[in-house]
């Protein structure tokens, strides 16, 4: 089936809408409209510049260069993952990084190899789409992780000095804390995967069967990408908190100053992508 394609002039109808909630907004003196512009004029030129991209490493699917974007994928990840969690890279790039690209690496090995199985192994057409997935769909996951275990380290600290006075390791004092922060990670994820198909249809998914693909090979990549983003945002999650003890704790069991990177004594923006 052939699929529908939108115009730019059908496109610039929604441009249009835009006007509703800029109005409301406006009337419910909420200064969210010259955000809301920046941020859609920035997502449209993005988005254009991407699709061009694309058109060209698609077509060239030469395997150094598609490797290469995916390393700066998870590179970009990364960054995003320390900056929304507004935690010095001092400290923490190479824990998150090299815990990011083991666990990516290892799903989508896992996928390209044995699961979808492209020829060539290296496709772009497969290999950019699932990362780009696997990694948009843990970046919430990991900052709210970091996020979780950092702000009671550093609110908590005395009783981490309590736990390692009676002989505990380090591992053994801060493991309560590693334990709510992936809880916390994890639970909208598993939330959403319940509600997954009754509730909720997913943006890829319903892009897939607009664009005429049989719904039961989308689902099936569906389940793909949703397993894939559970079994990463785990592995990462576990292995940043893990391996970032050595960088972000001294040698007496004390969180290193400046681990933040803003003053705590003001209130922390909120998550934004």
């Amino acid at each position: 089936m052939k699929h529908i394609d939108v115009s730019w002039l059908h496109l610039s109808y929604l441009y249009l809408l835009l006007l509703v909630p800029v109005v409301l907004l406006y009337y419910l003196h909420i200064p969210l409209a010259s955000r809301m512009f920046k941020a859609v004029a920035r997502m449209t030129v993005q988005l254009m510049l991407v699709g061009v991209y694309f058109k060209y490493l698609f077509h060239l699917n030469n395997p150094v260069v598609n490797l290469a974007w995916a390393f700066i994928m998870i590179v970009s990840a990364t960054y995003s993952v320390l900056q929304n969690a507004q935690l010095n890279l001092r400290y923490l790039l190479f824990p998150t990084l090299f815990s990011i690209f083991i666990s990516s690496s290892l799903v989508m090995c896992t996928l390209m190899l044995f699961v979808v199985q492209p020829t060539p192994i290296y496709d772009a057409r497969y290999l950019i789409p699932l990362l780009g997935m696997l990694l948009g769909n843990s970046l919430y996951g990991n900052v709210i992780a970091l996020e979780r275990f950092y702000n009671q380290a550093e609110e908590l600290s005395q009783n981490s000095l309590y736990y390692l006075s009676l002989g505990a390791n380090l591992n053994e004092a801060v493991f309560p804390w590693m334990q709510q922060s992936i809880k916390a990670a994890l639970g909208p994820f598993i939330l959403g995967m319940t509600t997954l198909g009754i509730v909720s249809l997913p943006g890829v998914m319903t892009g897939q069967i607009l664009a005429g693909a049989d719904p039961l090979v989308v689902v099936k990549y569906q389940i793909c990408i949703f397993l894939g983003v559970f079994i990463n945002l785990t592995l990462s999650t576990l292995l940043t908190l893990w391996l970032g003890l050595k960088y972000s704790f001294n040698e007496f069991g004390l969180l290193r100053q400046g681990i933040h990177v803003i003053d705590k004594s003001h209130k922390k923006k909120p998550f934004h992508t």
